[in-house]
């Protein structure tokens, strides 16, 4: 990934990057479309604290803690079932001192979720397929 050094955003990975990778990916290009959509009318609402380690040296959530989120989530409204697989799709960057409120829904075999920051910014959302089963790390 490349960042604008002004804004610290992603920015166009550029000619020399595609002069070294560019044959590797075989003429595919990488779309950045989001697909997941907005939270619908009455999801489940619920706040998420964030922690001082849950930083990047940017001042931002860290992408992992997102997905940590994720597996949480999931052990709470579906207890029972883990994440089989998952996207995530980053909107805006969640920065430190914000109030997150996260929204769920979903039920057998799904789960949706959506983080907004205090000001009602959707930072970020989820899509996972859950199933039977205990998450890796309890087994």
């Amino acid at each position: 990934m490349s960042l604008d050094p002004a804004t610290m955003r992603p920015a166009p990975t550029g000619a020399r990057f595609d002069a070294v990778y560019g044959p590797a990916a075989g003429g595919r290009q990488v779309r950045a479309r989001l697909q997941h959509p907005d939270p619908p009318p009455g999801a489940a609402a619920s706040e998420w604290t964030l922690r001082a380690g849950d930083f990047d040296v940017l001042g931002h959530v860290n992408n992992a803690v997102t997905w940590g989120l994720l597996d949480e989530e999931v052990e709470r409204r579906l207890p029972g079932h883990r994440v089989a697989s998952a996207e995530v799709e980053y909107r805006e960057p969640i920065p430190g001192g914000r109030a997150v409120t996260v929204l769920v829904t979903g039920g057998e075999g799904m789960l949706r979720l959506w983080a907004l920051t205090d000001g009602g910014t959707l930072a970020c959302t989820a899509l996972a397929r859950v199933e039977p089963g205990a998450p890796p790390h309890r087994r």
